[in-house]
């Protein structure tokens, strides 16, 4: 299953202090295979992740390892998607 996640940084917090740990996690969760890619916003005020991961409750237990998520930085919503790939294949 694939799954959107939309990364919003909470008005006036100061992310820069967890940075590097939060750069380390991502990495470790794209290491693992259930984070595919990751998407800074152009005004970088959040990000765009996307999972494929067994559930919703995965994706859940990955971001909330997240420091920026942990320390209230960050808050995120998650969507379930699915692939438009059945458009181009026929």
């Amino acid at each position: 299953m694939k799954f959107l996640v939309l990364g919003r940084f909470v008005p006036d917090a100061d992310h820069d202090t967890r940075m590097d740990d939060e750069r380390r996690r991502v990495r470790e969760l794209k290491d693992s295979g259930v984070l595919e890619q990751a998407f800074r916003k152009a005004d970088k005020s959040g990000a765009y992740l996307i999972f494929n991961a067994s559930s919703i409750e995965e994706v859940e237990r990955a971001i909330s390892s997240l420091p920026f998520v942990q320390e209230g930085i960050m808050v995120a919503d998650i969507e379930e998607i699915e692939s438009l790939e059945f458009i181009w294949s026929s």
